[in-house]
């Protein structure tokens, strides 16, 4: 389950993202970060647009392989929520 709260900066990541080298990582740099795969919270064969909106009901941010692909699903759902930098 993805633990978000005060103090708390929740990541979800993507199946096809590197998992196990990238969550430890950052865990191992900041304890107070929840990051959990979309596999462990449900999420397991979920198209982008699904996890989008799950990340976003969650107070979720996604860590995407490809950043690209999820940008493209932003604009083609107008995810007024969205913001890319």
């Amino acid at each position: 389950m993805l633990v978000c709260g005060y103090g708390i900066l929740c990541l979800l990541a993507d199946e096809n993202l590197n998992n196990d080298i990238i969550i430890r990582s950052v865990l191992r740099q900041n304890s107070a970060i929840s990051f959990q795969r979309t596999q462990k919270v449900g999420l397991d064969g979920c198209s982008d647009p699904e996890i989008l909106l799950w990340a976003a009901d969650h107070n979720a941010v996604v860590v995407p392989q490809d950043i690209n692909t999820m940008i493209d699903k932003m604009i083609d759902n107008d995810c007024p929520w969205a913001r890319t930098y």
